[in-house]
């Protein structure tokens, strides 16, 4: 009952966004954004959660993930073909990629 930290680690969390138009306001309100496009079914995207997880709580930027398979519009809108692919956006729009497993400060110079 003394315990109510545990709010404050959800806020720098990575985020699943549940809809085109949510992925879209958040590139409208933040100036970065870090997007980490995978799928349930692939294993290198599966290693780089706890590296997303790690740069979300490093960086002073939201971490979303898109899932591919329930999203592919957006996927195709950022010609992303291979997973994980993960983006860093400036002012709604790309600054930065890398593609394949890559580990925590190569994803976090993407938005800084």
């Amino acid at each position: 009952m003394a315990n109510q930290t545990e709010s404050t680690e959800t806020a720098t969390a990575v985020r699943e966004i549940e809809g085109e138009s949510e992925f879209d306001s958040i590139l409208e309100s933040e100036a970065r954004v870090l997007v980490d496009f995978y799928a349930d079914w692939c294993g290198p995207c599966q290693m780089m959660e706890p590296t997303m997880e790690a740069v979300s709580n490093a960086i002073d930027a939201p971490v979303v993930k898109v899932d591919i398979d329930a999203f592919p519009q957006i996927a195709a809108r950022f010609n992303v073909s291979s997973i994980p692919t993960v983006i860093g956006f400036e002012q709604g729009e790309p600054a930065g990629r890398l593609i394949g497993v890559q580990d925590a400060d190569s994803v976090q110079q993407l938005v800084v």
